[in-house]
């Protein structure tokens, strides 16, 4: 008897384990939660940004009008902790300090969460582009492993994203002494009652992972997403590239023809791509500008007001929020670099190519005129794909390292002046 409850144990676990796989494959594969769109879609629309496809959605506006809400009472809250910061007898420059940062963080947030909203039509655009088959490469094997890279690059970073916000709603629901003085409520919304109180600190403190957080991520998310899309679509460019120059030459006639007819072609792909990265380029600019110059001040805050607070639930969430923005800093530098370096592979093709193109005197005139717009080409490829903010500095790992420098230097200014 026992031997067949053994027996029928393993079965039902070996059933359970292989349905597990099935459904686990199936969500994070080839399903919804494997769909690097689908996740950019659903946490846009906790930052309560409608896309196309979320406007559909049954719940969506229910979904958008509960997180905007509770943003805007977050908000108030964080006007009402800063007038009455000075009531607090306990550390009244620490009590400044954080509600001051808290309110400037809010107000960046609305910033770069308006720049989301006043570019969604933009956005929407260089999404339809990425994902369509306007611009391929003729190899079609290729373009699907890359589009494959890309939708597992984006995952990834959704992820981690998600991840970040689960991770800060934990922090903030956990109960803390620290949390608790530091986040209290000013005294018109504590003087109701303790279940009051209480219902208004969820609210106002502990559920900042639906209202604040989200928007505080959602410039990250859409950015990234878009750059990592574009960078795919300008693989499948250099791919076309490298395609049309390395065809073996028959003739110095049937050579030059193929090529004036390749070229033309492939530069109404590029002059497509051009257009949508322009677009990409000025909300990137924009977005950096604010996320830099605030960035400057709210992370040495951040670490300062943690060092202040000493080991507890507080100050690793500063500390996790802090992070969460250093990394958003440095996926943006390295995504914009990366673009320029598949820029510069198609100007190295470009220069080679150049340099090997087979002369004949019968076909001087060809050769020139084809010489002249590949070179040509290849200047405006190797200058066009830069990325600065709003022409004051570029957007590179070297400008992520002078940031953290910045960062550093206004942490122990707070230190050692406050």
């Amino acid at each position: 008897m026992f031997t067949k409850i053994r027996s029928g144990s393993k079965r039902l676990h070996f059933w359970l384990s292989a349905k597990g796989s099935e459904v686990n494959k199936l969500l994070w594969i080839n399903g919804s939660f494997g769909d690097c769109l689908y996740l950019l879609d659903v946490f846009l629309l906790i930052s309560e940004i409608q896309s196309e496809k979320t406007a559909k959605w049954t719940n969506g506006r229910k979904v958008r009008i509960f997180a905007n809400s509770l943003f805007v009472f977050q908000i108030v809250v964080t006007i009402l902790q800063m007038v009455h910061a000075r009531d607090n007898n306990n550390n009244v420059e620490f009590q400044i300090v954080l509600s001051i940062t808290k309110l400037v963080g809010m107000i960046a947030i609305c910033v770069k969460w308006s720049l989301l909203i006043f570019q969604t039509r933009q956005i929407c655009t260089v999404l339809n582009f990425i994902t369509s088959n306007q611009l391929d490469s003729g190899d079609e094997a290729y373009d699907e492993l890359e589009y494959k890279e890309f939708n597992r690059s984006a995952c990834t970073m959704m992820r981690i994203i998600y991840a970040m916000t689960i991770a800060n709603a934990v922090l903030l629901l956990v109960p803390s002494a620290a949390t608790k003085q530091a986040l209290a409520l000013p005294p018109p919304l504590s003087n109701y009652g303790k279940l009051v109180s209480c219902i208004v600190y969820l609210f106002s403190t502990q559920l900042l992972f639906l209202g604040t957080v989200p928007k505080f991520l959602s410039n990250m998310a859409c950015i990234g997403m878009l750059i990592m899309g574009m960078r795919f679509k300008l693989k499948i460019l250099a791919h076309r590239y490298f395609r049309m120059l390395n065809q073996p030459v028959v003739s110095s006639e049937k050579h030059f023809a193929r090529m004036e007819r390749d070229v033309k072609e492939v530069l109404n792909y590029q002059t497509e791509y051009r257009k949508h990265f322009e677009t990409l380029k000025q909300f990137v600019e924009k977005a950096f500008f604010i996320a830099h110059f605030y960035a400057l001040y709210s992370l040495g805050t951040c670490f300062y007001l943690s060092h202040k607070t000493g080991f507890n639930v507080l100050s690793l969430t500063l500390i996790s929020l802090s992070v969460a923005y250093i990394l958003k800093y440095y996926l943006w530098c390295h995504l914009v670099e990366s673009l320029q370096d598949v820029a510069n592979s198609i100007g190295d093709l470009i220069y080679e190519h150049c340099v090997q193109m087979p002369y004949s005197r019968k076909h001087h005139t060809q050769y020139m005129g084809m010489k002249t717009s590949l070179i040509i080409i290849w200047m405006n490829t190797k200058n066009g794909y830069a990325i600065s903010c709003m022409g004051m500095l570029d957007i590179s790992t070297k400008t992520f390292v002078s940031f953290l420098n910045a960062v550093y230097s206004v942490m122990m200014f707070l230190i050692n002046v406050v």
